[in-house]
């Protein structure tokens, strides 16, 4: 067991009078399902059939930790995509949380990986559960990414990919950074200007729905450090960003724009996946990852894939071993899967056909960020033109 699951099983062992057993009253009072219970937000019907098919139908003592194990995670997986709600928008002092309510009505869904986490929101913003890894947002169709655009990126990724077999052992996955003029031949200057509009277009997407992502884990402060996911040497930054940057970059878009944001190492980039193709588990150690699917199951495009999450935020491995994912996330094109870098996640083995992904994590950027990495889709043609929007203020 890990994270809360673990959380709930000590709470309910707690109350018992052994160490390793305890009781169906103890697991319907103590743990979250005593919450969902208490909220009304599912039946207890619902609850006695999970129990009676994960325990045994007249098990009410000395339940031992695998049994809660199984009915814990059989309740959990109950809940999946949950829309947020707008709320009624009354004339009070404002408030980001509503606010982010108020304005995100099909635009996005939120997907919790412990609904507990959902009901006990009330208090935090949706960029701070992002950061505790409470949650995996999917930004819809709604907020208007040409998926023509994102079609084109797939047919040009693919072309390099099936190049890159041509000249190269093939393992199945490809990456070609966005940036890369010498991947996409003539075509470069226009990946890297497709590449830059889907990109502004989830920022503004973000900046204008969810502002507490900004706010958050992006705007300089005294608590930025804290907030940030471990380094991949499993450290809390502790170098900061510039504080001039509150007033002269108040968005995501404004971060992008002035060159402050630090990339993955050769992000953002444009992922190919064939038969056998994934990329193993792991977490992106930057404040946000976007995740764009250039093509997509839903229209034949393959089978298998798509990315899947852990739960337990930095309480789960890097490396979870036999441990199958909670849930397997495929967004269809035009979709995007929004979430923070303290996630263990990992791109599923594709079974057949070509899965394609343009995929950016990123943070604000510090004077601890290697020059490497803070290039994004900054890039000069052969006059020494800026070719993307980003920078053009130099360094």
């Amino acid at each position: 067991m890990e994270g809360e699951c673990k959380t709930d099983w000590e709470k309910a062992l707690a109350s018992s009078s052994t160490t390793t057993t305890t009781t169906k009253a103890a697991i319907l009072k103590y743990t979250f399902v005593g919450g969902l219970l208490e909220n009304e937000s599912v039946d207890l019907s619902e609850i006695e059939e999970i129990w009676i098919e994960e325990v045994g139908e007249n098990v009410e003592q000395h339940v031992d930790e695998e049994a809660f194990a199984r009915f814990w995670y059989a309740v959990d997986g109950l809940f999946e995509y949950e829309d947020i709600v707008e709320e009624d928008n009354s004339e009070e002092e404002y408030d980001e949380d509503e606010d982010e309510s108020q304005t995100t009505e099909g635009k996005i869904k939120e997907i919790w990986f412990n609904p507990q986490h959902k009901n006990n929101n009330e208090s935090k913003s949706l960029g701070e559960s992002i950061g505790l890894g409470e949650v995996v947002l999917l930004l819809t169709t709604n907020i208007g990414i040409d998926t023509s655009v994102l079609r084109n990126l797939f047919d040009t990724g693919r072309k390099a990919s099936n190049y890159q077999h041509a000249t190269n052992n093939n393992t199945g996955r490809n990456r070609f950074p966005a940036s890369d003029s010498s991947a996409f031949a003539d075509l470069a200057d226009e990946v890297l200007l497709n590449c830059e509009d889907v990109l502004l277009t989830i920022l503004d997407a973000i900046d204008e729905n969810i502002p507490s992502i900004y706010s958050e884990l992006f705007c300089p402060g005294p608590q930025w450090a804290y907030k940030q996911p471990l380094n991949s040497k499993l450290e809390q930054p502790t170098v900061t960003p510039p504080q001039h940057l509150m007033d002269t970059c108040p968005s995501l878009r404004d971060l992008y724009m002035a060159g402050e944001l630090e990339w993955s190492e050769g992000e953002p980039a444009i992922n190919i996946y064939t038969e056998g193709g994934y990329f193993g588990a792991h977490k992106d150690h930057l404040a946000l990852t976007i995740l764009v699917p250039l093509s997509s199951p839903q229209e034949g495009d393959f089978k298998g894939g798509g990315t899947g999450f852990w739960k337990g935020n930095r309480a789960m491995s890097e490396n979870p071993g036999v441990i199958p994912p909670d849930f397997v996330l495929t967004p269809n094109i035009g979709e995007v899967l929004v979430f923070g870098g303290d996630v263990t996640h990992q791109g599923m083995a594709v079974q057949d056909g070509v899965r394609g992904v343009f995929v950016a994590s990123f943070s604000t950027r510090t004077e601890a960020s290697p020059l490497n990495r803070v290039q994004g889709l900054n890039r000069r043609d052969d006059n020494d033109e800026v070719v993307s929007s980003g920078f053009q203020s130099g360094f």
